[in-house]
């Protein structure tokens, strides 16, 4: 009877050491969620991104520049390389980033932002007290005649927003 319960004992201690080394051995996921409340203009045109930007540089009187195509790495050999260009000042920065990435690898769609693949340009426009105003923006650029759509994007149905983040 004593050695039938020092099996008993055994027995217990062998699943306890297995259910321990399955825990330790599970990878841990970080899940970060990201405050993303940046107002986005969507811009369809057919036309090259050096003309949307000359066209942006006129309507808002900025001027945009091209910037060194910028890589976004996604990790295990996944990665985006996108044109951007950026307007900077004290108080605020826009990027037109072209939607359509000029590289992709181990990514299944060729877009910065699958959901909006609609766009064929995202302006983003980051303002610290410039008093530059979303819908004045895409107003002034649907009004121009110079696009042919314009919409201001609700940065909530973006899934992607991660890939925004530069």
């Amino acid at each position: 009877m004593y050695k039938k319960y020092s099996i008993e004992v055994k027995q217990h201690n062998n699943f306890f050491y297995q259910h321990i080394k399955a825990v330790i051995m599970a990878q841990l996921k970080l899940d970060i969620s990201y405050e993303f409340d940046l107002p986005i203009v969507g811009i369809v045109s057919s036309d090259r991104e050096y003309k949307v930007a000359f066209e942006l540089n006129r309507i808002l009187d900025i001027s945009l520049e091209k910037k060194e195509n910028h890589t976004i790495d996604l990790s295990r050999n996944r990665f985006l390389k996108i044109s951007i260009f950026i307007y900077q000042t004290e108080y605020c920065i826009f990027r037109l980033v072209k939607n359509k990435c000029i590289d992709h690898q181990g990514v299944k769609s060729p877009f910065l932002t699958p959901e909006l693949k609609q766009y064929d340009y995202l302006l983003l426009i980051e303002d610290d007290g410039a008093g530059w105003d979303e819908n004045a923006v895409s107003q002034s650029l649907k009004h121009s005649g110079a696009f042919e759509l314009v919409s201001l994007i609700d940065s909530s149905v973006i899934k992607s927003k991660e890939n925004l983040l530069f």
